[in-house]
């Protein structure tokens, strides 16, 4: 319940973007998931994108636009509706002295609200982050360190973004990389595609036999004839 309303029903279909829905980088999510995603939407279901990367980035992304009810950006860091305008953003008052302490190292990565490290220099931050005092969490993601405020990932966020929809129902998450280990944790069903990282592939309800982007793409597509329904999930499929 939110304000005593009775919180509605939907099937929710939670993906990640990089090495899921594409191949990662700059690629343009293809047509044909395109078309998928929309056929879900007009059969009801509600399509949240979970990904690490920041607001200014999938606002830029012109395959995106329209295509999603709701974002979850920055690992769980902040929340988006874009068709109302709404965001809100999930992060302590002490978050200014992490971002401030962690600018001395010159290999870091910047997005709008959080920032990122290569794995191999995570002992020598997360000593310096650490005297801090501030509860912290390192994420991995293929190599990439992102360091979130503690109790902030995939899953909270797409917990909180639906709570702000005042929607509840069946989740689909859809993820390759440890990162979205998180967005599993929450969600009713797991699947994930053929390159995923292997820790992925044990947690995952299915493993595509394709990989990125084609893999994503027959799990769409068995997702619309109904082969994935809770009744269905008691045999795990690889």
């Amino acid at each position: 319940m939110k304000g005593g309303l009775t919180r509605l029903k939907r099937k929710v279909l939670a993906a990640d973007l990089d090495r899921t829905l594409t191949p990662g980088g700059e690629t343009l999510v293809p047509p044909n998931i395109l078309n998928l995603l929309a056929e879900l939407k007009r059969r009801g279901w509600l399509l949240i994108l979970v990904t690490g990367r920041d607001r200014f980035y999938i606002e830029s992304r012109r395959d995106l636009s329209g295509v999603f009810d709701g974002w979850v950006l920055e690992n769980g860091v902040e929340i988006c509706l874009p068709e109302k305008g709404f965001s809100k953003v999930f992060l302590p008052e002490s978050w200014e002295a992490v971002r401030q302490q962690a600018a001395r190292f010159p290999f870091i990565s910047w997005k709008r609200w959080t920032f990122s490290l290569p794995r191999d220099r995570l002992g020598e931050v997360a000593g310096f982050l650490g005297k801090l005092g501030i509860p912290l969490s390192y994420k991995d993601n293929r190599g990439l360190i992102y360091v979130l405020p503690s109790g902030i990932d995939k899953g909270t966020g797409l917990l909180r973004l639906l709570e702000a929809l005042n929607v509840e129902g069946w989740i689909a998450a859809l993820g390759d990389a440890h990162v979205d280990l998180d967005l599993f944790r929450v969600a009713d069903f797991k699947a994930t595609v053929d390159d995923a990282e292997e820790e992925v592939k044990l947690a995952a309800d299915y493993i595509s036999p394709l990989p990125d982007g084609m893999g994503a793409e027959e799990i769409l597509k068995r997702l619309l004839k109904g082969e994935f329904t809770p009744e269905n999930q008691s045999s795990r499929c690889s």
